[in-house]
């Protein structure tokens, strides 16, 4: 018997859902392109295996990391930098992201390698319990493009409540976990285990190019049909990883000292939206708002 799946108008004649609940709705059909608003991700490759052909809107995209600084930040790069960087076209401003919990503190000089505008990067120090009720608080602002939360240890009311914010919020949510993970159940539509190939394919190493690196994803959920081979993409590494050197060098760029906002005391907003640039603008833009 073939099983065939029913649209709304076909069960209740003449009934229709409000748009708000009738994009939540997977149908199973049509994945490459009736599953919401997506943005590219900058690699076609990548585009070409995710519904919508890029990063989902509404929604949680896992990644799940082999270790910290594999590559997280580059596979991201160019979506970040499209995103905070005001465009001409349009005459549209830039827009926020933020990093909610790095395992590191960002490496400016590379951020500003790879085009991002660091005047619109939002770096927020927080504890691992912390950090769930930060980036709720991020969710919430409505100038905020991409939200980055690194959760090392997460259960499932807290998952739960993160993609519930994500489906109402506008901006793309992305959230990084140790591939261990993997292995527990996970409300998020979208999830990528990130490792290192033990070898990198030659079309990864073309051109020539000694500024790269390789980073194999392997798709472990999305709306459609199971991945069943894994991508290796070619990433740019200009002058960083997007994390400091472990050796004491110093800076190729002067950075400011950022202002720090304590949110162990009890404040309004994870995000401080009062000198979002100020810091940057002294420093050459080069700093990042730091919250804390």
């Amino acid at each position: 018997m073939q099983a065939t799946l029913a649209h709304q108008e076909d069960i209740v004649p003449g009934l229709a859902l409000p748009s708000h609940l009738a994009r939540r709705i997977w149908r199973g059909e049509g994945w490459r392109g009736g599953v919401g608003r997506t943005v590219p991700t900058g690699y076609a490759a990548l585009d070409a295996e995710l519904p919508g052909g890029g990063w989902p809107l509404g929604g949680v995209t896992e990644l799940l990391l082999e270790r910290d600084g594999i590559g997280e930040l580059r596979l991201l790069a160019d979506l970040l930098g499209r995103l905070t960087v005001p465009d001409s076209a349009t005459h549209q401003p830039g827009r926020h992201v933020a990093l909610v919990g790095p395992p590191f503190q960002p490496y400016a000089p590379a951020l500003a390698s790879w085009g991002i505008a660091l005047e619109r990067v939002l770096w927020v120090r927080a504890e691992p319990r912390h950090a769930l009720w930060a980036a709720q608080q991020v969710l919430r602002q409505s100038d905020v493009a991409a939200l980055l939360l690194w959760l090392p240890a997460a259960g499932a009311d807290a998952l739960r409540r993160l993609q519930v914010l994500a489906q109402d919020s506008s901006a793309l949510t992305f959230l990084l976990r140790p591939a261990t993970a993997a292995r527990q159940p996970s409300p998020a539509p979208l999830r990528i285990l990130c490792r290192v190939p033990l070898s990198c394919p030659a079309r990864c190493l073309a051109a020539g190019d000694q500024h790269a690196s390789c980073l194999q994803l392997e798709i472990l959920k999305r709306r459609g049909p199971l991945a069943t081979m894994p991508l290796h993409l070619r990433l740019p590494l200009e002058q960083g990883t997007g994390w400091p050197l472990p050796s004491p060098l110093p800076s190729p760029l002067p950075l400011a000292q950022p202002r720090l906002i304590d949110t162990t005391r009890e404040t309004r907003d994870a995000v401080d939206r009062r000198d979002l640039a100020g810091s940057a603008a002294r420093s050459g833009a080069t700093a990042l708002a730091v919250t804390e």
